[in-house]
């Protein structure tokens, strides 16, 4: 018979940061919201308590802020190997932390999300995968579909935002390379 107890993670010590760039954010009751191994940590420095999202199989190594609304975010993983070899494709969620629902986004990316970012819209979000092409995939989040995809660069692409003014453009920043993209539909 499986036992009647479970176990549950009462705190998350750490921060990644060795490998992970823009994933430290304010939400509205002013918590330092942060990724750790596969959670999304929501830490309130003044009562001195977390908040623990679980909506992750695999380590987290990317994290944006909604536009709108400081309690949403969207988070990135690596892909999860298991003991077979066998890999499965990394995903995106997009937690509210106000409420605790998370939106899974179908795994298109391979080997990670290397970064993300909202449109200022915030109807809008865009990724970036590890793959040998640095894939970029505009989504409607809230529908959890793609809308559009294209290669990116065979080198390494660090950073990915959207134009404020320009709101059908982004910048990507990488290795060798700034490229400006517009986004056509």
């Amino acid at each position: 018979e499986l036992p009647t107890q479970d176990l549950k993670v009462e705190w998350v010590y750490g921060y990644r940061g060795h490998d992970c760039r823009d994933n430290l954010f304010f939400d509205s009751k002013g918590r330092a919201c942060y990724p750790m191994a596969d959670f999304l940590i929501a830490y309130d420095y003044k009562a001195n308590t977390q908040e623990l999202f679980h909506g992750h199989n695999d380590d987290v190594v990317c994290m944006c802020q909604h536009p709108t609304n400081p309690d949403i975010f969207a988070t990135g993983q690596v892909a999860t190997i298991s003991l077979s070899g066998k890999s499965k494709k990394p995903y995106i969620g997009v937690t509210n932390g106000a409420t605790g629902e998370v939106v899974k986004l179908p795994a298109k990316h391979a080997r990670a999300v290397r970064c993300l970012d909202f449109h200022p819209s915030g109807d809008y979000l865009v990724s970036v995968g590890a793959d040998n092409n640095n894939s970029i995939i505009v989504w409607d989040w809230k529908a959890k579909t793609q809308v559009a995809s294209e290669k990116g660069d065979v080198n390494k692409i660090h950073c990915i935002e959207w134009n404020d003014e320009a709101k059908n453009c982004f910048i990507t920043v990488g290795v060798k390379h700034v490229f400006f993209w517009e986004w056509n539909g």
